[in-house]
């Protein structure tokens, strides 16, 4: 009886578990960089590399996941659009983080119309 007026949280998991992984890597970057320079000295790059390309292939990782809304993209519009990993509504569908998917959805507006 309450399953049914309970939203579905779990479709977004992968998206908040990706942008908690990308903001602890962004936020250790210069903690991690001191450590590394401390212990490697002038090879701390062997260190700070690889934690850079995981930094990216997180952020790759997050431009791929997709709206439950549009089924596109919801970071990204387009294929070779930029990322916006602060986002908080789909940037094709306007369909807002955490929210459940409109069943009518050709009812909305586009994103781009929303906000005039």
């Amino acid at each position: 009886m309450f399953a049914k007026n309970k939203p579905n949280k779990s479709v977004w998991r992968g998206l908040y578990v990706r942008l908690v992984i990308q903001s602890m890597l962004l936020a250790g970057l210069i903690p991690f960089t001191a450590v590394a320079i401390y212990l490697m000295g002038d090879r701390w790059y062997f260190l700070a590399v690889p934690y850079l390309l995981t930094w990216l292939f997180v952020g790759y990782v997050m431009s791929q996941w997709k709206c439950p809304g549009c089924l596109r993209s919801f970071l990204k519009r387009g294929q070779f659009g930029w990322t916006l990993p602060s986002r908080i509504q789909c940037v094709n569908c306007g369909l807002a983080m955490g929210e459940e998917r409109d069943p009518d959805f050709s009812a909305r507006s586009p994103a781009g119309l929303r906000y005039r």
